[in-house]
């Protein structure tokens, strides 16, 4: 992220933050946790796991393969704690910014020079598009793009169990996903592309706050 991005905190805060908020979890019965590889995400969903009674459905539903099988995919691996299932992926990875990770950047460009010059002299203006992305970095079109890999992969099957009833899941199944700002704006506008009953409007008001 950008330096003016960061919102700084100790690991020790984290923890505490990460604590706190698997406490407000605890009390429902999740069927599963997806974390981003990041450790910030990692230990949020590491904490939440460790809350957790008995598992409300202890396995991704009998029968649905996802389009990518989970065995072959190296950005996916999940832990062996006998609780919740928690699988790590770097799908859920927030947006890489390349060779402007660390920088400051400034609102505008300058006069006179172009946006190679620019790099080249450490300065990254924003973008305001969505396919614009710096130097070895992914825009906002790519990162759209592992939000619909993440959903295809982990959680298509959980919606078809759910419209199917089948026996594996016969409650109401909780799943619970840890990422990032800039991924989670991209994977909230996905979703809801899918219901017909948002706007394009109501999505792209979404992405923009």
């Amino acid at each position: 992220r950008f330096l003016s991005c960061i919102a700084g905190n100790r690991l020790t805060v984290l923890i505490q933050q990460a604590e706190a908020l698997a406490l407000t979890f605890a009390s429902i019965p999740l069927s599963a946790i997806y974390t981003s590889d990041l450790r910030r995400a990692s230990l949020t969903a590491r904490a939440i796991q460790a809350a957790q009674p008995a598992p409300n459905c202890p396995s991704p539903p009998s029968g649905l393969t996802s389009s990518t099988p989970t065995s072959d995919n190296k950005s996916a691996s999940k832990t062996a704690n006998p609780l919740v299932p928690l699988t790590v992926t770097n799908l859920l990875r927030e947006q890489y910014f390349g060779t402007a990770e660390g920088q400051s950047y400034q609102a505008k460009r300058q006069a006179g020079l172009t946006l190679a010059q620019h790099y080249a002299k450490g300065i990254f203006p924003t973008i305001y598009n969505r396919s614009g992305r710096f130097p070895g970095g992914e825009s906002k079109d790519d990162v759209k793009d592992r939000a619909v890999a993440f959903y295809r992969e982990f959680l298509l099957q959980w919606l078809v169990a759910e419209a199917e009833g089948q026996p594996s899941c016969t409650h109401t199944s909780h799943v619970v996903i840890v990422s990032h700002g800039l991924f989670i704006l991209e994977l909230a506008a996905m979703l809801l592309e899918r219901d017909p009953v948002w706007s394009s409007e109501a999505r792209e008001e979404i992405r923009r706050n």
